[in-house]
């Protein structure tokens, strides 16, 4: 069964200055950094209860090819929230202290 899959804010906000800043160092990156992130969301959605819990009740997901976690939390089996989108060398606290 598949789950919804809600972006905060912040998160959308992650993804957009990442995406900008891959752009920035090379025409086309920033996009295939969206494209990944958004593969990693719909693999969520399928399997959000593959990967063991880093804190407390959040998950992270490595993105392959970028140094980027996605930081998310499933709700009642039936919702995923994502929570951040985080270059892997923030501060740990940065990266789990969103709700």
């Amino acid at each position: 069964m598949k789950c919804k899959v809600e972006v905060k804010e912040e998160a959308r906000r992650d993804i957009s200055e990442a995406a900008e800043w891959y752009e920035r160092q090379q025409a086309g990156l920033g996009q295939r950094f969206r494209e990944n992130v958004i593969n990693y969301l719909e693999y969520l959605s399928i399997s959000p209860l593959n990967h063991q819990r880093k804190y407390k009740e959040n998950g992270e997901v490595l993105i392959k090819k970028f140094p980027y976690v996605v930081v998310y939390r499933v709700v009642d089996h039936n919702l995923v929230v994502i929570l951040s989108i985080a270059h892997c060398k923030q501060r740990l606290s940065k990266k789990r202290e969103r709700k």
